[in-house]
């Protein structure tokens, strides 16, 4: 299981049971504890109420903040220093025609001959329709995974901007999100449609579009210069770490994936009011959107009927304890 990427072996011992051998059983569950120990990953808030009241969240997201800025800074290629400019100022960058057009074109052609074979996400949200195909499928072509897996740009880069080298195998998914004809005018709320980060500190996702993507097809939204800390987010984040706290206790505030995950509602207004403003992020397709998704974003949501089709990379593993044991 140490070899396996960091979803699979959690998979793998779920699903192991042996009535007759009470010994391995609790075996397992203690191995189940050493994983949940060395796969914790920043949440966006604490869940203890009392904690969160007397300051906690603020002591958490500042450990975060200076866990990352007081590294030793990792080298920095020159092609990398004005990309990185862009993100700690913006919070993202976009580049367009980032593959060869045949590489794009091999790349659509995977991506739609296995359409079929994508899992639809369970949720508590019902629409948008989220489906997935992790990039390392066996399935998809070893030319396609070299583009994302055997791809030096994505480690090498979460690298330069995060201080911390990424050990594990790219944790990559072909995406699939869309709403029907007969449901483009139902709710769409929940989850990540709502404002939110991922963790109060920087990290980094990748977006790639497959098509082009607006607009009028859900495209990822982001709150320029959002991620960066400053007194007035830390005093939002405070109030808002009281809330998602309370809101564990509440049948209402389900989040995304599970019924059971607290959520927290953040409106467009109060975004104002710290000084933010939404921006679509629109892009052509073989456009790759870099994302510091410590900073306020959501995924948009459909007008009418649509896909939005994409491979999405995620570092937010790299906090992980196993990530800095990883062989």
């Amino acid at each position: 299981w140490w070899n396996s990427s960091p979803s699979d072996y959690t998979i793998v011992l779920q699903n192991y049971r042996h009535p007759q051998k009470s010994y391995k059983l609790c075996s397992i569950r203690m191995r189940k504890v050493l994983i949940k120990i060395l796969q914790a990953k920043p949440s966006m808030y604490l869940r203890n109420e009392l904690g969160n009241i007397i300051g906690a969240q603020f002591l958490y997201s500042t450990l975060l903040y200076l866990h990352r800025v007081l590294r030793v800074p990792s080298p920095k290629k020159e092609a990398f220093k004005p990309l990185l400019k862009t993100l700690n100022e913006n919070g993202l960058v976009v580049l367009e025609n980032f593959f060869s057009t045949e590489e794009h074109a091999l790349i659509e052609k995977s991506y739609r001959s296995l359409e079929s074979r994508f899992v639809t996400q369970q949720s508590s949200v019902p629409l948008p329709h989220v489906s997935a195909l992790s990039i390392h499928s066996p399935q998809i072509d070893e030319r396609v995974k070299k583009l994302f897996v055997g791809n030096p740009f994505f480690d090498e880069f979460a690298t330069a901007f995060l201080n911390r080298k990424y050990h594990f195998p790219v944790q990559g998914f072909f995406m699939r999100i869309f709403c029907d004809q007969d449901e483009g005018k139902l709710p769409q709320n929940g989850g990540t449609n709502n404002i939110h980060f991922d963790v109060p500190a920087r990290t980094l996702k990748y977006f790639y579009y497959i098509t082009d993507t607006n607009e009028q097809n859900a495209a990822f939204t982001y709150y320029k210069g959002s991620q960066k800390r400053t007194l007035k987010r830390a005093l939002f984040e405070y109030k808002k770490s009281i809330e998602y706290a309370r809101n564990k206790h509440n049948p209402n505030h389900g989040g995304e994936y599970r019924d059971g995950e607290p959520w927290v509602k953040i409106t467009d207004e109060e975004m104002q009011r710290l000084g933010f403003k939404e921006s679509f992020i629109s892009g052509k397709a073989n456009s790759l959107v870099i994302a510091n998704v410590g900073g306020f974003h959501r995924r948009g949501a459909f007008p009418k009927a649509g896909v939005r089709e994409t491979v999405e990379i995620n570092y937010r593993s790299i906090e992980m304890i196993r990530n800095d044991l990883y062989p």
